[in-house]
């Protein structure tokens, strides 16, 4: 029996979830929103990827997350407000990518190095000692990200009364 459960073990390489999703993704180099399955991932390593596009909030839902390392990639947009519930993370880094906006503040994001965050000539905030100022943290940007991760149009909206 044992030579048996040998022989199917060899036979039936393990279900590799993480490399199925990014080799599903090869044409649209995004880091794929379906990455937030992956629940009882530890480290998420998607370094040196050329990935583009933003970071999925879907991230955030990889509670048991330790170690996340984005850092050198084509990622653009502001660091998810969300995954300051990845209470978990000991190592973080976004380093060289293009991304901008304020640094999530009030979470264990702001204890990691600046290092982290280097590269990145948008970011702003208390961790990579770049002041946020109002111009360049929100009014700046063409578009809000909902939390849901879609790209909505910033409207503006004057009311003027006639007397």
């Amino acid at each position: 029996m044992k030579e048996r459960q040998d022989a199917e073990a060899n036979t039936y390489p393990l279900y590799d979830p993480l490399g199925h999703l990014i080799g599903l993704n090869r044409s649209n180099p995004t880091i794929p929103t379906a990455i937030g399955q992956l629940k009882f991932l530890h480290v998420l390593d998607l370094s040196n990827n050329n990935f583009s596009g933003i970071i999925p909030y879907q991230i955030s839902y990889l509670r048991n997350l330790e170690k996340l390392d984005l850092s050198r990639n084509n990622l653009s947009g502001q660091i998810p407000v969300s995954l300051r519930s990845l209470h978990f993370l000991s190592s973080f880094s976004v380093a060289h990518n293009a991304l901008e906006g304020m640094i999530p503040s009030g979470t264990q994001l702001e204890g990691f190095p600046d290092s982290s965050y280097e590269g990145n000539p948008g970011l702003c905030g208390f961790v990579h000692q770049r002041k946020c100022l109002p111009a360049t943290s929100f009014n700046n940007q063409r578009d809000v990200q909902g939390e849901n991760g879609l790209q909505f149009p910033r409207l503006y909206v004057a009311v003027g009364l006639l007397g």
